[in-house]
């Protein structure tokens, strides 16, 4: 509808109000422009973005909705209710057995797989201290299945004592590193290599070796014709140079920067509200998705907290799905 077309019969209702006190046809004309407001909104929503709830507020993606839930229109309602009365994908299934199989789960239960392949070289996971980078690193690794080289200029105990790790190269310990440089060249010489990670924990401080950025260089940029596999951690993308993570098929955002984020090419807001799990987002290619993971071996089953303070929706919401 164009609006100039509204603007007469707005005029003329508000003339009948003052000159006979009838208020019906400025009614009806306030009526037409709450409903084309309306249509406008809800064009403006992606329905296949996350529903969020926040400060007592409904987000699908970064478009904040009304308060009026009658307004929203039907597909969107349903959408909201939907999330918001959503089943524990977790309740009904042994964790221990399912996470054995994949690395995580989305808020409707399905499964999210290991994404390192010769298709999908190199993954680059960033998130703050504490976000669980470590045991993301560890599920994908694991379900590889590969030999596998680490990297930690963290603390040196995230991968040690991991199943198939070969070696451990530390800042205090770079006795291995030799060894390393001389597989890489090997390989790259090689016509058919058997699968091997790479694993580097603190990537932005294992950079500032002069050898071990020529190392970790070579393997992001040419690694896969030679059956390489980086898999990459940091709390920041500021110390890691675009010539590498560009050559990360695979990015994973652990409540990362929100700079950092638009930088890597995610959109809207970052996930939240994994019932017992941690939430995570990984994007391959231009395919995005949010997943909750475990932290540790023993997941216990939790069941789906229904509070105001986790789901303010819940204080309003009385409307079964349409």
């Amino acid at each position: 509808m164009n609006l100039n077309y509204f603007y007469p019969f707005l005029g003329y209702g508000l003339v009948l109000l003052g000159a006979n006190g009838n208020p019906l046809l400025l009614l009806i004309s306030l009526m037409t422009l709450l409903a084309w407001w309306a249509n406008q909104e809800r064009r403006k929503v992606d329905l296949h973005a996350d529903v969020q709830f926040q400060a007592g507020r409904v987000w699908i993606g970064e478009h904040r909705l009304g308060l009026f839930p009658p307004l929203w229109g039907t597909d969107i309602r349903n959408l909201v209710y939907e999330a918001a009365f959503r089943v524990d994908p977790l309740e009904g299934k042994d964790p221990e057995i399912l996470f054995q199989e994949q690395i995580g789960i989305t808020k409707v239960g399905a499964p999210v797989y290991q994404p390192l392949s010769p298709n999908q070289p190199h993954v680059l996971i960033l998130g703050p201290t504490g976000s669980g980078k470590t045991e993301l690193a560890k599920l994908i690794a694991s379900q590889y299945g590969a030999e596998i080289w680490v990297v930690d200029f963290s603390d040196g105990h995230g991968f040690a004592g991991f199943p198939m790790v070969r070696a451990l190269i530390t800042p205090t310990d770079l006795g291995e590193l030799p060894k390393l440089q001389k597989l890489i060249g090997e390989r790259s010489e090689q016509k058919a290599n058997r699968n091997l990670l790479l694993v580097v924990e603190n990537l932005g401080q294992a950079l500032c070796d002069p050898e071990l950025e020529k190392l970790i260089s070579r393997v992001a940029t040419g690694g896969r014709s030679f059956n390489t596999m980086l898999l990459a951690t940091n709390q920041t993308l500021s110390s890691v140079p675009r010539t590498l993570w560009v050559n990360c098929f695979t990015r994973v955002s652990l409540g990362a920067d929100s700079v950092d984020r638009a930088i890597l090419g995610f959109e809207g807001v970052s996930p939240k509200g994994f019932s017992g799990l941690f939430s995570a987002e990984m994007l391959e290619g231009s395919k995005q998705t949010s997943f909750g993971f475990p932290i540790g071996s023993n997941h216990e089953k939790t069941a789906p907290e229904a509070s105001e303070a986790v789901n303010p929706f819940l204080a309003r919401a009385s409307t079964r799905l349409l």
